[in-house]
């Protein structure tokens, strides 16, 4: 900082604030855009009908604003970082400009694994969805299915978590290893379940044809 003059400084720090001030103009932009784009589409509707929109509707916000205020506030963190970032390089302040250019990694690798899950859910609700409204399946099948439908929806949301953690550069071994146990438990859980609804179905029958009997 010792060889940098103060006019020097003064023009570092008015691009760094002129950063923010694009950022904040882009994040409201994007807001704006964002959610005019997924009104239109009917993805409102849509995301209702998922767990994901149900999730957010419950938070207070519809879906359409939800991922406009999203995209704008990621905007608006990631044109900060990088005006931190200019002005420690700028200014040679080594601590500052080491601090940042680590905030940017961990925001980069959370932005990847956000995208990764968000996308993924999505995809797992719709499939599941589908599940749910077959018009091939009976009412009978769907009941003992719905348990089933709901297990793979939490195994491929665990899936998908670990998958999005790997690819933002967290170490998801240990993690692996602690949903190991877990996800027997719910193997278990489920067996039951369906063992139980079909030996409930097989006794109805039983006791239906019983009473026509008599």
């Amino acid at each position: 900082m010792s060889s940098i003059t103060w006019p020097e400084a003064a023009y570092h720090l008015v691009v760094a604030v002129a950063i923010i001030v694009v950022g904040y103009v882009l994040g409201k932009l994007l807001k704006r855009a964002v959610s005019y784009t997924i009104y239109r589409v009917g993805g409102d509707e849509w995301l209702l009908k998922l767990a994901v929109g149900r999730a957010i509707v419950r938070a207070g916000y519809a879906p359409s604003e939800f991922f406009g205020r999203l995209a704008a506030w990621l905007t608006y963190i990631g044109l900060t970082l990088l005006a931190l970032n200019y002005l420690g390089r700028s200014l040679a302040i080594e601590d500052f400009y080491s601090t940042t250019q680590l905030a940017i990694m961990y925001f980069t690798a959370f932005l990847k694994a956000l995208v990764i899950m968000l996308i993924g859910f999505i995809l797992i609700d719709a499939f599941v969805g589908y599940v749910y409204k077959s018009s091939e399946l009976k009412r009978e099948d769907r009941f003992v299915l719905a348990p089933v439908a709901e297990y793979l929806r939490i195994i491929f949301y665990i899936v998908v978590i670990v998958f999005a953690l790997a690819q933002g550069g967290i170490h998801v071994e240990v993690l692996s290893n602690l949903l190991t146990p877990v996800i027997w438990g719910l193997t278990i859980i489920i067996v039951i379940v369906v063992v139980g609804g079909f030996v409930e179905r097989i006794l109805s029958e039983k006791r239906t044809l019983q009473r026509e009997g008599q």
